[in-house]
C-alpha cells in the first residue's frame, strides 16, 4: 500500500486506524500504457472488496496500468474522500516516469458511490479544486511537489453510479458523506449533474434499469447534464440487474459492459 500523503494526511483522525492508500497494478514490460484509477463502491461507509482488485486485474488483462484508491469514509465527512481522491490523482502523474506510465491524463472508474467520488474528480470543476485546497489550507498542509501536478483527468468512467441529492438520491450515500442534515449548499456540492462544466471529462457512464439500491435516474440525469453541456459521452442501460455488480460474471448480458468500455476506451482514451 502507498500513502499518498507522505505520513501528513489531511484532517486524519490519530485514533483511527485506516489511511487512505493507494495499491497499484502495473504490468510489468517497458511498454508505456494507460493507467486507471478505480473508486470502489460501498456507500461512503466501505469500500467493496469485489470493485477493486478484480477490475485491476481486469484492467492489466486488457494492457492498462490500475490502480486501487482506499479513500476515507465514513466517519469522515466531505470533503475528506475527496482529497484522497484528487491526491491520488496528482500522486499518480508524479510517478509517470518510474512507473513508466503514460504522461497524460490518467482514466478514473467509479463503481455505486465510488462513482459519485469520480463523478465530482471527473468533472474537471474548479469548485471541487477550490475545496480541495482550502481544505488543504485549513489543516495547515505544506505542498509539496506532488502538489504541483494537475489533478485534471483524461476520461470518466461510472457504473451505476450515486449521483443526486435529490427525488432519486441513494440517501445513505447523502448521509454518510454530508451528516444527517446537510445544507442546501452541500446538496448541490453532491449533486454532480448540476456541476458539470465544459472542461468535465468525456464519460462512459452504464446502470441498470431495476437497480433498487440506487435508481437508475442517477445515470439518466447525468447523462442528461453531459448532453446538455455538449460533453462526449456513451450511456449504456441494461433492462435487468442487481446493485453492485462489478464485472457482473455471473450476469451474462450486462457482462457486455466490459466489451463496450475497451471499445469506448480504444476510441476515446
Amino acid at each position: 500500500m502507498i500513502d499518498i500523503w507522505n505520513g501528513k494526511i489531511p484532517g486524519y483522525k490519530k485514533t483511527d486506524d485506516f489511511a487512505p492508500a493507494l495499491e497499484k497494478y502495473l504490468i510489468k514490460d517497458k511498454k508505456s500504457r494507460g493507467t486507471i484509477l478505480i473508486f470502489p463502491g460501498g456507500g461512503y461507509t466501505h469500500r467493496a472488496d469485489h470493485e477493486g482488485a478484480d477490475v485491476a486485474r481486469f484492467l492489466n488483462e486488457n494492457g492498462f496500468n490500475a490502480f486501487v484508491l482506499h479513500y476515507r469514509v465514513a466517519p469522515y465527512k466531505f470533503p475528506y474522500p475527496l482529497l484522497d481522491a484528487l491526491r491520488a490523482v496528482k500522486y499518480i502523474k508524479s510517478k509517470s516516469e518510474p512507473w513508466q506510465l503514460k504522461r497524460d491524463k490518467p482514466a478514473v472508474l467509479g463503481f455505486s458511490a465510488g462513482g459519485h467520488l469520480a463523478s465530482m474528480v471527473g468533472t474537471n470543476n474548479d469548485l471541487y479544486r477550490n475545496i480541495y485546497k482550502k481544505k488543504l489550507n485549513e489543516n495547515g498542509f505544506k505542498s509539496d511537489q506532488i502538489e504541483a501536478e494537475s489533478s485534471e483527468i483524461e476520461a470518466l468512467v461510472l457504473s451505476y453510479p450515486v449521483i443526486t441529492a435529490g427525488e432519486f438520491a441513494h440517501q445513505g450515500s447523502v448521509e454518510n458523506l454530508l451528516g444527517k442534515s446537510p445544507s442546501q449548499k452541500s446538496l448541490n456540492l453532491f449533486a454532480t449533474d448540476k456541476n458539470i462544466c465544459a472542461e468535465t471529462a468525456p464519460t462512459f457512464i452504464w446502470h441498470t434499469a431495476d437497480d433498487a439500491s440506487v435508481p437508475v435516474e442517477n445515470t439518466i440525469q447525468f447523462s442528461n447534464a453531459l448532453s446538455n453541456k455538449k460533453i462526449d459521452f456513451e450511456s449504456h442501460i441494461f433492462p435487468n440487474g442487481r446493485h453492485g455488480l462489478g464485472l457482473a460474471a455471473d450476469n451474462k448480458y450486462v457482462s457486455r459492459w466490459t466489451d463496450l468500455l475497451l471499445d469506448w476506451l480504444e476510441e476515446k482514451f
